[in-house]
């Protein structure tokens, strides 16, 4: 037998078992596109007495271009994926420095009312009866991230 034919068989017979060993194991993962234009909606609307900074207007714009097409960004998916997870049921909990910002400034969970200070993340309010949606910064330290992961890990009545 020639090498490439080993290799060719050798390739079909892993190819089958492994095909045989999670086909009944693979899980749906689409998402209707409803449940997407409604993350998208919920993350580019804000209350009407909120005021954006105006540096944001332009981001919050090219969200809402963006998903037109779903030609997507990183940021834009990664909020997707959290949105529709909760409004699944799941709840989602994010901590770690820059958490709600995102290291590039692609993320920008929770935005902050440039009058105020108030804090509004738009991902908590997409369904009355979603999944809870919680983002902590926290410093960049091991120890802080337990502290703090420890602490809001506590229910709270």
């Amino acid at each position: 037998m020639q090498p490439s034919s080993v290799r060719s068989a050798l390739k079909s017979r892993i190819d089958c078992g492994l095909r045989r060993r999670f086909h009944k194991r693979a899980a749906r993962t689409a998402v209707d596109q409803d449940i997407l234009a409604q993350v998208v909606h919920g993350v580019t609307s804000f209350p009407e007495n909120f005021h954006l900074h105006p540096k944001l207007h332009g981001f919050v714009e090219r969200r809402k271009k963006l998903s037109k097409g779903w030609a997507c960004r990183l940021g834009l998916w990664e909020t997707l994926a959290f949105g529709t997870l909760v409004l699944e049921g799941t709840p989602v909990r994010l901590s770690g420095q820059d958490s709600g910002r995102g290291t590039f400034s692609q993320r920008h969970l929770g935005f902050y009312d440039s009058e105020t200070g108030r804090k509004y993340t738009p991902l908590q309010h997409l369904a009355p009866d979603q999944a809870r949606f919680d983002v902590f910064d926290s410093s960049l330290s091991e120890y802080a991230v337990m502290g703090l992961s420890s602490a809001t890990a506590w229910p709270t009545r």
